[in-house]
């Protein structure tokens, strides 16, 4: 795992050709920038700040208190992410190389491209909307594939991420996206109903996606570069 305890990055990158090492210092940017912007005591007591309007939400589809801070921890993190490569992009220029490399490798990588524009993750649940939401800077994003994921992408507004200076701010946000996300998944926190198991995507044995059925949603690029405005100029190989 890539990441830090607030004093230390932990890398488990292998290197063995140059964009390797892009990569790697991509990512040593982005863990040592956590420990310059965000708060690590607020996040020690992350669960006593939940609000109760959440548990509300949750106790009736008997979701367990643990997966409720685990999700909003994982959606907090989505949103300081955003806001610490904004922050580095921004200020750190000649990192900018390898910021490249780290989202090619994380965002635009092929694998995610197909599961993106598959049938997959396209029935309301938890694992659904993260696996959605962790997505957004992919070109190939699609908001139209769950209940409300448009208004999430709307709310977290990433062209627009350098307005939460404070972190409390982006841990307020994260509880707004989880009520969106509670409210439209089903009990236990998965999906609402069903899906014919014919129409889900595969893994071959090469570990690419491929598209067993089409969802009949094309993605929506022109919401995509509205909420984007500002991502094909800071990271081209999106567009």
């Amino acid at each position: 795992a890539n990441l830090t305890d607030g004093k230390v990055v932990y890398l488990s990158s292998d290197i063995i050709k140059k964009n390797d090492f892009d990569t790697a210092v991509g990512l040593s940017l982005h863990e040592g920038s956590h420990i310059l912007l965000s708060d690590f005591e607020l996040l020690k007591t992350m669960w006593m700040k939940i609000p109760r309007e959440i548990y509300d939400l949750t106790e009736p589809k008997n979701i367990s208190k643990e997966t409720v801070i685990d999700t909003v921890k994982f959606i907090w993190n989505i949103i300081e992410d955003r806001y610490i490569d904004d922050y580095v992009y921004t200020n750190a220029p000649g990192y900018r190389g390898y910021y490249l490399a780290l989202y090619n490798k994380y965002f635009n990588s092929s694998k995610i491209d197909d599961m993106l524009k598959s049938n997959m993750y396209r029935e309301p649940s938890i694992d659904a909307y993260m696996s959605r939401i962790c997505n957004f800077m992919n070109i190939n994003t699609d908001l139209s594939a769950l209940p409300d994921l448009r208004t999430i992408a709307q709310i977290i507004d990433i062209k627009n991420i350098k307005r939460l200076t404070k972190p409390v701010e982006r841990f307020e946000l994260a509880f707004e996206v989880c009520k969106i996300i509670f409210k439209n998944v089903g009990e236990d926190g998965n999906k609402l109903e069903s899906v014919d198991a014919t129409m889900q995507p595969s893994e071959n044995t090469s570990g690419s996606i491929q598209e067993s059925g089409k969802s009949g949603k094309e993605t929506d690029t022109t919401l995509h570069q509205s909420i984007m405005k500002e991502i094909p100029r800071k990271f081209p190989q999106l567009n």
